[in-house]
């Protein structure tokens, strides 16, 4: 079976340094999962790794605040947000009108789809082209009320992987699913790393803003977080650092 391969030339270590009790009281503690790449994942050191790293100890040196990371359970992710454990959910967040209600938005980072990725040879060209075919999507994953009203007037066969989008893949290379609808995100970086394999849809299942959130309250915490965000797109700096992960600026 073909592995799949994880990391670009482009990495950029997360130092994880013990903190001074000084710095521990300023430090901005992100919640993130350490499987989306290229948002947020390890590298073969164990290092946490990507984009939103990168963009998130930029953002710590701009407010002269250091950014701690904290590998969460995602589906607790609102419920550790509420009592301190973190002061920030990162990692591929997408914003909901749902979410709106019990946590507060940074201004949009990038933008998302919920898209459909093939193997490269597959006859799948198409949305209408999953008919009847056995689709992957990841558990809890914001697509899969869509996809399966979808699946009432298609026919499709749903297959849930419940580890994660590299499950997903996984099952893809070796046939056992026909198509996978996941996030575009780490589908292009994916792509991008196995030239020749996958293949991405030009049709999607709906398009998405991927954000920061934080608690309600947090008020002067979201302005200084929306004016560094400003100020990082008008100087570059997100450009170039999405340009480091992704290759191109989307």
């Amino acid at each position: 079976m073909k592995q799949l391969f994880f990391f670009s030339a482009f990495i950029c270590l997360s130092l994880l340094l013990p903190l001074s009790s000084e710095a521990q009281e300023t430090a901005l503690k992100v919640g993130v999962t350490d499987v989306f790449a290229p948002m947020c994942i390890r590298n073969d050191q164990g290092k946490l790794v990507g984009y939103e790293v990168d963009l998130l100890q930029e953002i710590g040196k701009r407010l002269s605040r250091p950014i701690v990371f904290k590998v969460i359970e995602w589906d607790k992710k609102i419920e550790e947000l509420n009592s301190k454990n973190i002061d920030l959910i990162a990692s591929n967040l997408s914003i909901t009108e749902e979410r709106k209600k019990v946590i507060a938005y940074t201004e949009p980072l990038i933008q998302n789809a919920q898209a459909i990725i093939v193997n490269a040879t597959s006859p799948i060209h198409t949305k209408n082209d999953i008919i009847g075919k056995k689709v992957c999507l990841l558990q809890d994953s914001n697509s899969i009320p869509i996809v399966e009203r979808f699946n009432v007037k298609s026919g499709s066969t749903i297959k849930f992987s419940f580890s994660s989008l590299h499950g997903c893949l996984i099952s893809l290379i070796s046939e056992e699913v026909e198509a996978a609808v996941l996030d575009l995100t780490p589908l292009t970086y994916y792509s991008n790393q196995n030239p020749g394999q996958f293949r991405i849809l030009a049709d999607h299942f709906g398009e998405d803003d991927l954000a920061y959130g934080l608690r309600l309250s947090d008020r002067v915490l979201l302005t200084q977080l929306n004016q560094t965000i400003r100020a990082m797109q008008l100087d570059g700096t997100i450009k170039s650092i999405h340009e480091r992960w992704f290759g191109s600026v989307k």
